[in-house]
C-alpha cells in the first residue's frame, strides 16, 4: 500500500486513488518538493503523490485506455490540508484613531479653522460640511502687510498669526488675482494679491480707512458754513430793524443778496490774507 507524501493527506492506492511518481529532472523534482512544502525533506525514489493534487487540465485527455496520465510539465498545485500562513495583522493605530474624535470633537478650536476677524463666526470645518461657499487664507509673510492684517482683525486680545486665518467674507472681489477665472467656471477665488488687505465686514472702527486730516477738515468747513449762514442772519435783521426805525420800510430787496455777495468776497481775501473767520466777524461786527 503507497500513501501519498502530501501534508495532512491520508490517499493511498488501498483507497482507490492513483499515486504518481516525481520526475526524474532535478529541475522539476525540485518545483514538485517545494509545491508539497514539507520541511527538511526530499523526495525519494519510492516518494508518491496522489491524483488528487492535479488540476484537470494537467492530465492527458481523450487516452483510449482511459488511463489518468499526467502531461510531461504537470505541477500539482492543490494541497488543501496545507495551512495557510496568516498575515500579519498590523496593529490599530490608536493615537490616529484618538486624534480623528480628538479634531471632530475640538473642531472649533484647531489652528486655522476659524475666522480670527472679531465677531466673526465662520469656521472652516462647519463650512465644509454645510457647502459654504467660504475660503480660507493665511495671513501674509510681509511683515509689515501681517501687523496691518492683525490690526483689522480688532482681537481686544493679542494673538500670533502664525496659524490663523481670515475667511474670504472679508475681501473684495478685486482683492483676488483669479477673480475673472473664478466667474467664469462659476467657482470661488482662491489667489490673493500680495498688496491686498481685509476691508469688508470688518468691526465698525475698522471699515474704512479715512484720513482723519480729512474728516477734520470737512467738519471746519461746514462749521464754517454754519457761522456764516448765522452771521449773515444777524446782520440783516438787525437791518431790518434799523431801517423800520428811521422811515418805516425797508430800504433794499436784495440786501440779503448784496450781503451774501460780500460775504463771498471778504471770504476770498481772508484767503489770501490769512485772516480767520472769526477775525472777519469781528471785523464787520466794527464797521
Amino acid at each position: 500500500m503507497v500513501h501519498c507524501c502530501a501534508f495532512g493527506c491520508s490517499n493511498s492506492s488501498e483507497k482507490g486513488f492513483s499515486m504518481k511518481r516525481f520526475p526524474s529532472n532535478p529541475q522539476r523534482r525540485k518545483v514538485w518538493a517545494a509545491k508539497v512544502k514539507r520541511e527538511n525533506w526530499t523526495p525519494t525514489n519510492a516518494t508518491r503523490i496522489c491524483e488528487a493534487h492535479f488540476t484537470p487540465d494537467m492530465f492527458e485527455q481523450n487516452r483510449a485506455d482511459g488511463r489518468p496520465l499526467l502531461k510531461w510539465n504537470a505541477i500539482p498545485t492543490i494541497f488543501p490540508h496545507i495551512p495557510e500562513k496568516k498575515s500579519r495583522k498590523h496593529p490599530k493605530k490608536r493615537s490616529s484613531n484618538r486624534r480623528t474624535v480628538e479634531q471632530s470633537a475640538s473642531a472649533v478650536d484647531m489652528p486655522g479653522s476659524i475666522c480670527s476677524v472679531a465677531m466673526c463666526k465662520s469656521n472652516a470645518i462647519i463650512s465644509k460640511k454645510l457647502g459654504d461657499n467660504v475660503r480660507f487664507f493665511t495671513f501674509p509673510k510681509d511683515v509689515k502687510l501681517r501687523r496691518e492684517w492683525v490690526k483689522r482683525c480688532s482681537r481686544s486680545e493679542k494673538f500670533n498669526p502664525i496659524n490663523k486665518r481670515i475667511c474670504s467674507k472679508h475681501f473684495k472681489p478685486d482683492d483676488f488675482e483669479d477673480a475673472i477665472e473664478a466667474m467664469i467656471q462659476d467657482r470661488l477665488p482662491k489667489i490673493l494679491k500680495r498688496d491686498c488687505i481685509p476691508s469688508l465686514n470688518l468691526k465698525p472702527e475698522k471699515i474704512l480707512n479715512v484720513n482723519l486730516s480729512d474728516t477734520k477738515k470737512t467738519r471746519l468747513e461746514r462749521a464754517a458754513k454754519r457761522k456764516q449762514k448765522d452771521f449773515i442772519k444777524r446782520i440783516l435783521e438787525a437791518e431790518k430793524e434799523h431801517d423800520f426805525d428811521s422811515d418805516g420800510s425797508v430800504k433794499s430787496d436784495n440786501k440779503e443778496d448784496n450781503m451774501e455777495e460780500s460775504w463771498s468776497t471778504d471770504m476770498d481775501q481772508n484767503d489770501e490774507t490769512g485772516l480767520t473767520s472769526q477775525d472777519l466777524i469781528t471785523d464787520k461786527g466794527g464797521l
